[in-house]
């Protein structure tokens, strides 16, 4: 009687659909418990495990977090995050393959052992998929050629008794890297000439200068708009 039924999140193939995520990383992405210490993917222009992506429920960190392929275990990516971290990459898992995804809230790690302490995740797999699905994707945006591309093929067939079933998929994915040079407010540190909008305010403000403070001469930066600093010598000064 002292013992509770865990919780745990379901997610279906007809769920995830409506979502409108295109991979399993951006599914984890949505979810409150999975918002911190992820590797989405992005700003990895120096981490050891570019293109991967991993969870981390709770922000415990990737190698927390246990995913499992149909119940069972799934091999790391090659490098791990920082060279040291080992994680399961989720773009290995198409999500035109999975059937549902089962999340274990909290730790089981008297289970599954130490990397099941901030929790589980569970993809299960289609297994009575019948036919050919075909998709694609592509976007981009207006000020720079960052477009994406993704082309999905899913084959799935079974034996009249059921005993059998195959399902082969094939997916392929390119991305346009985005630079800092690209963007106005990215491309240098003093940003002192660039107007940021500030939602806070909804006023569209100057930026300041970001560089570095540590370097000879010595510097400090003082924003505009910086509380309690009206009428004093360093009102309007970066």
């Amino acid at each position: 009687e002292g013992e509770t039924v865990s919780p745990v999140s379901v997610y279906t193939a007809e769920t995830i659909a409506k979502l409108g995520v295109t991979d399993l990383s951006a599914l984890t992405q949505r979810l409150p418990i999975a918002s911190q210490g992820a590797l989405n993917g992005n700003n990895q222009g120096t981490s050891f495990a570019q293109g991967g992506t991993g969870v981390s429920l709770r922000g415990l960190g990737l190698n927390a977090t246990l995913v499992l392929l149909n119940g069972r275990r799934v091999a790391p990516f090659s490098y791990g995050s920082g060279g040291t971290i080992t994680f399961v990459n989720l773009n290995s898992l198409p999500i035109e393959a999975i059937e549902r995804v089962e999340i274990l809230r909290e730790g089981a790690s008297a289970i599954y052992g130490a990397d099941a302490i901030a929790g589980v995740i569970n993809v299960v797999t289609k297994k009575d998929f019948d036919g050919l699905l075909v998709k694609a994707r592509y976007g981009n945006t207006f000020s720079t050629d960052t477009a994406t591309q993704q082309y999905a093929l899913t084959y799935g067939t079974h034996s009249k008794d059921n005993k059998t079933s195959v399902l082969l998929q094939a997916n392929y994915l390119k991305q346009n890297p985005l630079f800092n040079r690209d963007r106005s407010f990215s491309s240098q540190t003093d940003a002192t000439g660039i107007n940021v909008y500030d939602s806070g305010t909804g006023l569209s403000l100057p930026g300041a200068n970001l560089g570095s403070s540590f370097g000879f001469p010595g510097r400090f930066v003082v924003p505009r708009n910086a509380p309690g600093l009206v009428g004093t010598p360093f009102a309007g000064v970066n």
